[in-house]
Formats: structure tokens, C-alpha cells, sequence
């Protein structure tokens, strides 16, 4: 996330009712992450709460907001195992490509990939970043 952890960390220079709204807007997103991630997630195909009913979204912290799935088997959903992972990881940056890498297990796994939570990030990202960059009034102090 690197353009948005960035501008979040220069986030801290200002007033409190700055970092208020961009904290707020932070929320927004992930709010915005996990309803997108939730439509874009493989249905529930077995009876029980499937990917789409174990999304998370953690606000709690000040200006660092986190969105996942707790469900065991998220990440082979999200990035596919054995060669469906190597077809679609190498097209994520390098931060989702560290992170693919820890659900390696044999190369052997059929499921295709069936991203969810990456093009939900992606898709948010752009808009988070521009009103961000408008409660900061970033013409006036820096450029990204």
C-alpha cells in the first residue's frame, strides 16, 4: 500500500481534526474494501459461512484501519494454489507477492484463482488517496 501508507505517516504533522477525517475516511474505505471484496467473493458453496461471511474490518486503531478474511482457506481462494498462483500472483505488486508466497504449500492445488480482496483494495485505493490528499490540501505542503 505504498502511496497510501505514505501519505497516512504524513498524516501525523497535522491538527487533530485533520487526522480526524482522514482516520474517518480511512474507515470509509475499508467499509467500502469489504462490501466490493464481499460481491466479488466465490459464493458459499458448502453450508456454512463461506469467504464472503468471514470478511473482517478492524477500525480500532487511530489512522491504521485493516480489512481480511479470517476464513483458513481466504488466500488460496484469493491468489489459487500450485500453478493458478504462479499465473496470477506475478501480475500483483511485490508487497502481494511476499505475502502469496506464506500459502505456498506443494505446487499441487486445481482451484483457479478467484481474487476478491485485492481488486476491492485496488478499486478504493485511488478515490481514499484523492480525498485524503484533499483534507491535507496537498498542492500547499507535498507532492506523491
Amino acid at each position: 500500500m505504498k502511496g497510501l501508507t505514505n501519505l497516512v505517516r504524513k498524516t501525523r504533522k497535522f491538527s487533530e481534526s485533520i487526522q480526524e477525517d482522514v482516520d474517518f475516511e480511512l474507515t470509509a474505505s475499508m467499509m467500502a474494501i469489504d462490501a466490493t471484496a464481499k460481491r466479488l467473493a466465490p459464493a458459499d458453496k458448502g453450508g456454512g459461512s463461506g469467504i464472503r461471511g468471514r470478511m473482517f474490518i478492524d477500525t480500532t486503531k487511530f489512522l491504521s484501519k485493516r480489512v481480511g478474511n479470517s476464513s483458513e482457506y481466504a488466500a488460496y481462494q484469493e491468489f489459487g494454489p500450485g500453478f493458478h498462483a504462479a499465473d496470477y500472483v506475478t501480475t500483483l505488486p511485490q508487497d502481494w507477492q511476499e505475502y502469496a508466497k506464506h500459502f505456498f504449500v506443494n505446487g499441487q492445488g486445481r482451484v483457479p484463482a478467484h481474487p476478491y480482496l485485492y481488486p476491492a483494495f485496488e478499486q478504493e485505493r485511488p478515490q481514499l488517496i484523492k480525498r485524503i490528499k484533499k483534507i491535507l490540501g496537498w498542492r500547499r505542503f507535498f507532492k506523491l
